[in-house]
């Protein structure tokens, strides 16, 4: 039967979005997958994956910090003491301040918070009451403050700057873990595409080996029979040998790779309990998955979508927008500073008790104010110096952008020429399988009418053996090279499972 024929097995399809320059809503490409347990756990690994949990907990803790720098600066500041002093003098030399004025019971609190419009506003209330019998027995205080900033922090600037600062902090975070899911989501799928070519390697000495026994086995009646010498069992003998060799180096290397995958998936070792098992994968499945692909063996990514969808050059341009912004923040707080105030109050003292219990009013002072209050440096090169290393950051960031954009194209250009060639060479490396079975049936009919030797039949099975293993990689190579291509595109390369 035909080799090609395999090609028509049922398998599990899976489904992948593409993006394609060439249309707005592209075919999706079906590949199909043989392994349901890899189907199941592909999602859940990537989720779960260290890597990628590490990514996530980092993009949550930059976007909490956005949000707490908003809530903060919201939020309202209460300013509350109360306190006892006996005494006029302060305990010198050192920085903690007293609570209560001298010979005193005192108490006060007040509120500030920003109230829009650029405006910082506070109001606030004590009581003092006197322990000496020399003045009036208490004091009430009340009123409000609003501060004005003209030039540094105008309309809330430090804020909205810090905030921008942090907006960009938490899109490069996001760009980092959109950029590890895709190369980890990359890696699973190159991982699965080797464990099936190892599998169909291994499927493949597996046959030649058979092959050399069956012919070993024909040989030898032969033999018995007297119908050919017997020196031509030796070179029989020694292929059945080496083929065992390789089939043991075959099913050692395909254990190996399926270890690698199932690390992939996050199921070796103890770290999962009860972890699924990936299984062997249906016979000839590389050519199954290949001869899906190749049907769209002209799909191609525009550049720009490229650059735009590209976790990598995201990254890079975040990282760019984020020292943009470090720059607007240092120039803002470098600014003058120069304030509007106004105020106004009220401070009763009274004699007798509290005012409104059974006290006198002995004094009632009403307070307004107004005023502007201006401060800077007489020094600038400090900031000068911290300017200028702000924009160098800039111009450092914006090289690595320009870098990452030119690996980006040019990963996306070997990737489109890699997809193509190996689409390309999969039907010669098909045709060259054909033949060699081709090959082979004529030897074997010829050594059965004796007109052939053991020899003549062992080369065409090697020579069947070498074009279907060579067939095997390039059909690896042509799921490797769509993965790869996904990848260099900005796509994660496997984002939809269907069974």
């Amino acid at each position: 039967m035909p080799f090609k024929a395999s090609l028509l097995r049922t398998v599990a399809i899976a489904v992948i979005a593409v993006k394609s320059s060439a249309a707005q809503n592209p075919p999706a490409i079906l590949t199909r997958s043989v392994d349901s347990v890899f189907v199941e756990n592909y999602v859940r690994a990537v989720d779960a994956h260290p890597s990628v949990g590490a990514a996530r907990s980092r993009a949550d803790a930059a976007a909490l910090r956005k949000d707490a720098s908003g809530k903060t600066f919201g939020t309202p500041v209460l300013n509350a003491s109360a306190g006892y002093s006996l005494g006029a003098d302060d305990t010198p030399g050192i920085s903690i301040g007293r609570v209560a004025p001298e010979d005193s019971i005192a108490f006060s609190a007040g509120v500030e918070a920003p109230v829009g419009a650029g405006v910082y506003a506070g109001a606030g209330i004590a009581q003092r009451v006197f322990t000496d019998n020399d003045a009036a027995d208490a004091q009430t205080s009340v009123g409000a403050r609003v501060r004005v900033p003209l030039l540094k922090d105008f309309a809330y600037a430090l804020n909205k700057n810090e905030t921008e600062k942090l907006g960009a902090a938490e899109r490069v975070a996001a760009a980092e873990l959109m950029r590890t899911r895709a190369a980890l989501s990359r890696d699973i799928l190159l991982a699965w595409n080797l464990h099936l070519r190892s599998a169909a390697d291994a499927e493949a000495v597996e046959q030649a080996e058979q092959r050399a026994e069956k012919l070993l086995q024909e040989t030898s009646e032969r033999v018995g029979f007297r119908d050919v010498a017997g020196y031509q069992l030796f070179p029989a003998q020694y292929e059945v040998a080496l083929r065992r060799e390789e089939l043991s180096e075959a099913r050692q290397n395909t254990a190996a790779r399926l270890e690698s995958l199932r690390e992939k998936l996050g199921m070796s070792g103890v770290r999962i309990e009860a972890a699924a098992e990936i299984t062997a994968p249906v016979s000839n499945a590389v050519f199954t998955v290949a001869d899906a692909i190749i049907k769209h063996k002209d799909l191609t990514f525009s550049a720009a979508d490229a650059l735009a969808a590209s976790p990598a050059c995201v990254e890079a341009r975040e990282r760019l927008n984020a020292a943009e912004a470090a720059l607007r923040a240092l120039v803002e707080n470098q600014k003058d500073t120069l304030d509007f105030t106004a105020g106004a109050g009220f401070r009763g003292e009274t004699a007798n008790g509290f005012v409104g219990t059974d006290g006198i009013l002995t004094k009632n002072t009403a307070v307004f104010e107004v005023g502007i209050a201006y401060k800077r440096p007489l020094g600038r090169k400090g900031d000068e110096f911290e300017a200028a290393a702000a924009r160098a950051e800039i111009e450092a960031a914006r090289a690595d952008l320009l870098a990452v954009e030119n690996e980006t194209l040019a990963a996306l250009t070997r990737a489109q020429i890699t997809f193509a060639g190996a689409c390309g060479r999969l039907a010669l490396a098909l045709e060259a399988i054909d033949r060699a079975r081709d090959a082979l049936d004529a030897e074997e009919s010829r050594f059965n009418l004796g007109e052939g030797t053991s020899r003549n039949v062992l080369d065409a099975q090697k020579d069947l053996t070498n074009a279907t293993r060579r067939g095997i990689a390039v059909a690896g190579a042509v799921a490797d090279s769509l993965t790869e291509l996904y990848y260099a595109a900005g796509l994660e390369p496997l984002e939809v499972f269907s069974l």
